[in-house]
């Protein structure tokens, strides 16, 4: 049986290739083989590695995360994607949840650089202490004065409280706004009245151990009989003790004279009450608000007087 022409000719050329490989250096050989060992040698280290080393896996994307909307027909095959489901896949992390907001407060502004007040109040005196909860200030305007603590709400304006009491001023928060209130100065008020002797009340020079009562005047009203608006008050310290107050002419100076009672006394008990604290202190002022006599004993240059008022008792002058 012949062999077909196609099979004739696979078997030519495959003679042909045999007969040109035959012809071929054994030097040629060697470096095929050489190169193919070379490449089954990488093969072999590159799949070892991979055992050693496995590739990060991925975590397959959820299909039902990204819905696609079918376009409908005229929209040129555009599709529409779920942005709030591409938010929510955390493609750059997610955010710590230790992690917060730091806000910084506005600072509080500076008490010490607060301006005069313009308000109609007059410090009459101030109990200061470290303890703001301790410190009391004296404060008087157009109808009445009281005693007042931090944060209480003084009767003028609005919102207007007390913030701070310092020894020689007091710090109003006036709707936010910081100003300062300074002790009244009798010396320093500009204020002109009539004359007033400068000589002592004659019991003066014996400096007897009890005072007279002295009369004040019949023309003074209820209201201005007072000792409260005979004198001002201001706190003493000695080695930080509270050792009295010290007492100087109220809005009734001619009064505050008259009742025997001298600028700089120191008031150091009121009807037998040593006046060795603030509480104390507060405590006698509270109750002799209003009031028209007491019995004082004050420290004056170096002696001890006791001294008794009463604005009760007045006569002709």
């Amino acid at each position: 049986m012949a062999a077909s022409p196609l099979a004739q000719s696979a078997l030519q050329q495959l003679n042909r290739s045999a007969a040109y490989l035959q012809r071929l250096p054994a030097a040629w050989w060697r470096q095929l083989c050489l190169a193919l060992l070379a490449f089954w040698l990488c093969h072999t280290l590159a799949q070892l590695f991979w055992l050693l080393m496995p590739e990060p896996e991925l975590a397959p994307l959820d299909a039902a995360a990204l819905p696609v909307a079918v376009a409908a027909a005229g929209d040129n095959g555009a599709s529409a994607v779920d942005i709030d489901a591409l938010k929510s896949l955390n493609l750059f992390g997610e955010a710590s949840k230790t992690e917060q907001t730091v806000v910084q407060e506005n600072p509080e502004p500076q008490i010490e650089a607060a301006e005069e007040t313009r308000l109609s109040l007059t410090l009459v005196g101030v109990v200061a202490s470290s303890n703001p909860a301790a410190a009391r200030a004296i404060i008087a305007d157009a109808r009445e004065q009281a005693i007042y603590s931090i944060d209480d709400e003084l009767p003028v304006g609005q919102s207007v409280k007390l913030a701070r009491v310092m020894d020689r001023q007091v710090i109003l928060n006036n709707n936010g706004r910081y100003e300062s209130l300074s002790l009244f100065d009798e010396t320093t008020s500009g204020r002109r009245g009539p004359a007033i002797s400068n000589r002592r009340p004659p019991v003066t020079t014996s400096r007897p151990r009890t005072r007279p009562v002295a009369s004040a005047p019949r023309n003074l009203s209820r209201a201005q009989q007072s000792l409260a608006d005979v004198m001002k008050v201001s706190i003493v310290r000695e080695g930080g003790e509270v050792k009295g107050y010290k007492i100087r002419p109220g809005r009734n100076r001619s009064m505050f004279e008259q009742l025997g009672l001298q600028a700089n006394d120191v008031v150091t008990a009121v009807n037998g009450i040593t006046l060795d604290s603030s509480s104390k202190a507060m405590d006698v002022y509270k109750t002799m608000k209003g009031k028209t006599s007491a019995q004082l004993e004050i420290q004056r240059d170096g002696e001890v007087l006791t001294v008794d008022v009463d604005l009760d008792e007045v006569g002709e002058e």
